[in-house]
C-alpha cells in the first residue's frame, strides 16, 4: 500500500510505504549502505532504484545477464 503524505514545509509531495524485507534483502541493503557511506534504509533504497533504473536506461545486462527489450 502506498500512501501520500504531505506537510506544508515540504516542497514536494513524497510518498511513504511500507516495504516487508527477508533477512537477505537486509543484508543486502546493509552493505549497500556500508558500501557508499549511507546512514539510513530510505537513502539506500532510494540508490538501488535509481541505479538499478539508469543500468536500465543504460541498457546494461540485469538479473540473469538480459537487458530489457
Amino acid at each position: 500500500m502506498v500512501s501520500s503524505v504531505y506537510h506544508s514545509n515540504m516542497r514536494r509531495q513524497r510518498k511513504a510505504t511500507t516495504l516487508r524485507l527477508e533477512e537477505k534483502d537486509i543484508k543486502a541493503l546493509e552493505t549497500i549502505k556500508q558500501h557508499y557511506g549511507i546512514v539510513s534504509d530510505n537513502q539506500a533504497v532510494i540508490l538501488a532504484i535509481q541505479v538499478t533504473a539508469k543500468q536500465i536506461e543504460a541498457g546494461t545486462p540485469g538479473f540473469g545477464g538480459h537487458s530489457s527489450p
